[in-house]
């Protein structure tokens, strides 16, 4: 289940992360506001620009996966952090963070994707990919590479469906491909 950091505000997010939780869910994505969400959809990004009326709120990551009590992967940009990604990465270990996804890796950094990989890796994190027919690498270069990946896919169904479906199935492991 995704939801950016904060939103609708601190307390509600605090709800809806036991809510969550209570539901079953097997991982929760948080997405951290970037500087400019350049491939994130109109709702994500409004929901940036009201979380960023509370500041700065990445302080309260150790808490949301302390409560969470199941993996959490942080959504985030990549070009915010290259310049200081090995302390970025650290920090999310520390704040016992299970992986990160960086939906700009595949299509802006594809000449770092491996050091980037091998420095998730390094920090004792999982690779997360998202891919789609459209991203530049092959489906199944992405696979090899990631510990879990989300994909779209070809159906009839809403695409937040086919989303979460690729998510549960990855994370648990099961050959979907």
């Amino acid at each position: 289940m995704y939801n950016t950091l904060g939103f609708p505000n601190p307390s509600d997010f605090t709800a809806f992360i036991d809510g969550v939780r209570k539901a079953g869910a097997d991982v929760l994505e948080v997405g951290l506001p970037p500087r400019y969400a350049k491939y994130d959809g109109p709702v994500i990004r409004r929901s940036h620009e009201i979380v960023a009326k509370f500041g700065d709120l990445s302080g309260n990551l150790g808490e949301v996966a302390r409560r969470a009590e199941i993996p959490v992967v942080i959504l985030t940009y990549l070009e915010d952090h290259i310049d200081h990604l090995d302390q970025f990465l650290d920090s999310l270990k520390k704040l016992n963070v299970e992986g990160v996804l960086f939906p700009d890796l595949l299509i802006d950094f594809t000449q770092q994707i491996d050091l980037v990989v091998s420095k998730v890796r390094a920090h004792g994190l999982k690779n997360v990919l998202f891919t789609s027919p459209s991203v530049p690498d092959s489906f199944k270069s992405v696979q090899e590479r990631s510990q879990i990946c989300f994909s779209t896919m070809e159906s009839d169904q809403p695409l937040v469906f086919q989303y979460l479906l690729m998510w549960e199935l990855s994370y648990v492991g099961l050959e979907i491909w």
